[in-house]
């Protein structure tokens, strides 16, 4: 099936290997990093991402693919690949310009916990884009510490107040 002519079945494919998490698999989803339908390329993400460490080159080859929802994808696979991908999605958060890659990426910031992920994602914290403050927020929001501070337009701070509250 992962020779099938039809790109629908191959992304069928390769959706049903993304259901196992053995390493083995790499080398066989590698072949699919330049399929020519991008629902294909998307669902090797996914499997590298269900892999963890495994399976970051495989994430990290898709940071450079051309179809955002492939790079979408990339970034959760990088996220869930472990401390290695941290210095590459910090340069591609400089980088990005597709809104939905940037929000997949910052709100699963948070599983870098070992490393300085706090300073790159609060200096979303104050965007004026809606949708990349509340990826941000989020992924702040998971350390439950101070660092759910932002510094924001102007040097103006904003906070992440999380409790439970009334309207």
């Amino acid at each position: 099936m992962l020779d099938d002519p039809f790109p629908e079945v191959r992304a069928q494919a390769v959706q049903v290997m993304a259901a196992s998490t053995d390493p083995a698999q790499v080398q066989i989803l590698a072949r699919y990093l330049s399929d020519g339908d991008p629902r294909v390329r998307r669902n090797v993400m996914l499997a590298a991402g269900r892999m963890g460490e495994p399976g970051l080159g495989l994430a990290l080859h898709g940071l450079k693919d051309s179809t955002p929802a492939v790079r979408q994808a990339a970034a959760w696979a990088a996220c869930h690949g472990g401390s290695g991908a941290f210095e590459s999605l910090a340069r591609l958060l400089q980088t990005e310009r597709s809104r939905p890659v940037l929000e997949n990426l910052l709100a699963n910031l948070w599983r870098f916990d070992e490393l300085p992920w706090q300073k790159v994602a609060s200096v979303y914290g104050g965007s004026s884009d809606v949708f990349l403050r509340r990826a941000a927020a989020y992924s702040l929001s998971r350390t439950g510490a101070d660092s759910a501070r932002a510094s924001g337009p102007g040097n103006a701070v904003a906070t992440v107040r999380i409790g439970s509250g009334g309207a």
